[in-house]
């Protein structure tokens, strides 16, 4: 936690039943109106879609990133936002629900192994 960096906002998020790695998540102001790819760099990060038309965040192949990985996915605006994975990448969902629900639904991406990822949050 850089307590240095005022550039950056820090968020405190709280898990029902354990924490999901760190519990600082960084929000800057990037706002996604597009399909987007996860990348390394987006662990703990909030990723928020302000989109008014459908638009998925996309899991890739290989992404290297140790176990623990997490990125939050927040749907900001009326679009839905659609958790995909990349072939040969295996997402682990109750229901199998990967679209977050309606508009200020938040779901977490979590690294369990190499490309297979556990999906949680407001989804249906």
């Amino acid at each position: 936690f850089p307590s240095h960096d005022t550039s950056t906002q820090w968020v405190v998020v709280v898990f029902a039943g354990g924490n999901f790695g760190n519990d600082f998540v960084r929000v800057d102001g990037s706002l996604f109106t597009t399909n987007y790819t996860l990348e390394a760099g987006d662990y703990n990060r909030l990723i928020r879609f302000n989109n008014t038309t459908d638009v998925s965040c996309i899991v890739p192949l290989d992404l290297v990133v140790n176990n623990g990985y997490q990125a939050l996915i927040f749907r900001q605006n009326t679009g839905e936002v659609t958790i995909r994975p990349a072939s040969g990448v295996t997402l682990y969902a109750a229901n199998t629900e990967l679209s977050l629900r309606v508009r200020y639904s938040l779901a977490n991406v979590l690294k369990l192994s190499a490309n297979a990822y556990i999906v949680g949050g407001d989804l249906g």
